[in-house]
């Protein structure tokens, strides 16, 4: 049938019309007439309008016209089936003209959607799935649906080597990088070393990058961790730009970072010319380390061997840390290795707490009578009905053992009845032990989260040591827990007696706004005033500045911060003076009297060093190296927990170089939002 030839009415069929005559339908205008096929009756009717043949049908032949209903209403599904047939043949030739992959909006999708599973930790096999492609169908239909091989083998690499690309760029502009350093291992029992930069940008911005979390093989040697790190270091060209490097106290760490390998040969030079005496002791305690503790990792109890700053004393000769002036000022000479001090801060709680039986068997009850809650789900429900909860001991987590304790106590003695079902379930001694405890410890917990978060850095230190102490001296009496108070304030003088001898940081601290010298002793001002102005020469010597004009005063509002219990000690005395000294003299007395006149809780590091920066540029340079150092390795700790998320158990199938793809762009991503 011609395009214009009409489609023969069903009708006709239950009337003499004969086929050969179909071709004349569309001539054939006006009525006709023609004969039933039952009873011979003439009807007559017209090709456009056939109700007379329909009625006939329907009033004189009631079953034939059944039939005829049937095969009028098969014949119009027919008819919707080929014309959705059409259709979707339409859509389909429509739709396949999708976006070439190299199209600059299918670009923005893909990169948008490696972020989508990065950033959610979804699995990668979520693209290959049905209703995820008919979602992006719905979202764009020319959008080109990548595999889960393309997204594991093209897109996630190239993403990847963006972020590394412009990581590497922000590392390249900085004079100087701080990494934090440790060793992980995950739930598959594959080990990794995770490495951490930081860097202070133009704007004083506090910026942190993963730069590399890398599968190990073999033991946790020092000698192997040494080469795993430098592989990673060596991969983002950045040479002597790392000053300080910051780890935990695992004698291994310790180990690792002594090595004079580590050490450019300027800094051999000047050790050699410092002291021959210094260079024997250096080798001496690295080989010692070694030999004792090349397979362990777990921290170190001995001071001797905790802090790659602390002092030894042999027969021989009394070796001190130390480094020379001119080996603490100059990049070049080399990254000097610093303890976490969240890790030694948990060492001193474990010292203050080792010997005294007591508070040792009030903790041990509580710990038991937690673990056996969060067995019984009965006890569980008990507790959600009180609207309050336990938190249960974790060696690895700071903290916890104290926030435990203070969970419990919240319990009065008739809900821990309630709960536990028995009356005295800790007699009236253990719960005031134990509240003594909190007491004492509270001021340790606040430091401990203080110290974790990524822009606090080591000019923090020692003013809250300081302050720790003071506060502990100011408790009194206590009559289960004084002995604990005792101890700490031992431990304190023992593991932390090495900040005051390495100038970096009561230098910082110094250069900490919020603190300048009102934490120092009268008799120890002049000490640490000269240290840093002749620090500050030989750091500018080995540094060149920016030019001034590229300083420009910045009109910023400093935003005040909670005041912090144990700095309540700091002398707000202003002291003014008026003598005449050198150029970074003046600069120097410049700051510590802007400091003196600013309130403390209102001298943040950043703002305040942000908005000076072009009063005092030799002393922001000094200040922007000191103050770029972190006070714990948390940042490093902090990463291993996102590898946790990625290795769910439905995931751990995935392969070393993809998981730590995964784990560089889900730490990093959120630094480049645009």
């Amino acid at each position: 049938m011609s395009r214009k030839e009409r489609a023969k009415p069903l009708i006709l069929d239950f009337y003499g019309f004969k086929d050969e005559h179909h071709k004349f339908l569309e001539q054939i205008l006006v009525a006709f007439p023609l004969k039933c096929n039952f009873c011979k009756s003439v009807i007559r009717a017209s090709i456009k309008i056939t109700s007379n043949w329909v009625g006939h049908l329907r009033t004189n032949h009631p079953e034939e016209f059944k039939n005829y209903s049937e095969l009028k209403e098969k014949s119009a599904q027919s008819f919707h089936v080929k014309r959705n047939v059409v259709a979707n043949l339409h859509n389909f030739v429509r739709v396949t003209k999708k976006f070439n992959y190299n199209h600059p909006i299918q670009r923005k999708l893909d990169k948008q959607l490696v972020r989508l599973v990065v950033n959610s930790s979804m699995p990668l096999s979520l693209i290959d799935h049905p209703d995820f492609k008919l979602f992006l169908y719905q979202l764009n239909s020319q959008f080109r649906t990548s595999s889960r091989k393309r997204l594991s083998n093209t897109l996630v690499p190239m993403l990847y080597n963006d972020v590394f690309n412009k990581i590497n760029l922000k590392l390249k502009e900085s004079t100087t990088v701080t990494v934090t350093v440790d060793a992980w291992t995950d739930a598959r029992m594959k080990a990794f070393l995770g490495v951490t930069g930081h860097i202070i940008d133009k704007e004083w911005n506090c910026l942190s990058f993963l730069l590399e979390c890398k599968r190990i093989h073999d033991n946790h040697t020092s000698e192997n961790i040494k080469n795993n790190y430098m592989e990673i270091i060596n991969k983002f060209d950045l040479g002597d730009k790392i000053s300080h490097i910051i780890t935990d106290n695992a004698a291994n760490m310790v180990a690792a970072f002594k090595k004079t390998s580590l050490i450019s040969s300027n800094l051999l030079k000047d050790i050699e010319d410092y002291s021959t005496s210094c260079d024997e002791a250096i080798m001496d305690f690295v080989e010692r380390v070694n030999y004792e503790h090349e397979n362990n990792d777990e921290e170190c109890e001995d001071d001797t061997l905790c802090d790659a700053s602390d002092s030894q004393s042999t027969d021989s000769c009394k070796f001190n840390y130390n480094l020379p002036d001119s080996i603490f000022s100059s990049i070049s000479c080399g990254a000097q290795r610093l303890s976490c001090i969240a890790h030694t801060l948990q060492l001193v709680i474990k010292d203050a707490l080792s010997d005294v039986t007591q508070v040792e068997r009030a903790i041990e009850t509580v710990a038991r009578l937690i673990s056996g809650i969060n067995r019984s789900y009965l006890s569980k429900e008990k507790v959600e009905k009180l609207n309050k909860f336990f938190v249960k001991k974790n060696e690895t987590r700071w903290n916890s053992q104290y926030l435990m304790i203070k969970s419990f106590l919240e319990f009065s003695e008739e809900e821990l009845e309630f709960v536990f079902e028995r009356r005295n379930v800790i007699t009236a001694v253990q719960r005031n032990v134990l509240q003594e405890l909190v007491l004492v410890l509270e001021d340790f917990s606040v430091i401990t989260n203080l110290i974790q978060t990524d822009k606090f850095s080591i000019g923090h230190i020692l003013p809250l040591i300081r302050g720790l102490k003071y506060e502990l001296n100011k408790l009194p009496y206590l009559r289960y827990c004084d002995k604990i108070k005792s101890n700490l304030l031992n431990s304190l003088d023992k593991r932390f007696n090495y900040l005051e001898a390495n100038s970096i940081y009561p230098l910082a601290a110094i250069l900490t706004p919020a603190y300048g010298k009102k934490w120092l002793k009268p008799e120890e001002i002049n000490k640490w005033d000269n240290e840093l102005l002749a620090q500050l020469e030989i750091f500018l010597s080995n540094h060149p500045l920016l030019n001034n004009d590229q300083m420009q005063n910045k009109e910023i509002t400093e935003p005040c911060s909670k005041k912090i219990k144990c700095l309540s000690y700091l002398n707000d005395s202003q002291q003014m003076v008026d003598q005449t000294f050198k150029k970074n003299q003046i600069n120097f007395q410049d700051y510590i009297n802007q400091i003196n006149k600013s309130n403390i809780s209102c001298l943040n590091t950043q703002v305040f060093w942000q908005k000076h920066e072009s009063d005092w540029p030799e002393l922001a340079a000094f200040a922007k190296f000191v103050l770029n150092i972190p006070a714990t390795s948390a940042p490093v700790e902090r990463i291993f927990s996102v590898g946790g998320a990625i290795l769910r158990p439905s995931r751990r199938c995935l392969g070393d170089d993809l998981f730590e793809k995964l784990m560089f762009l889900k730490c990093n991503l959120n630094l480049f939002k645009n």
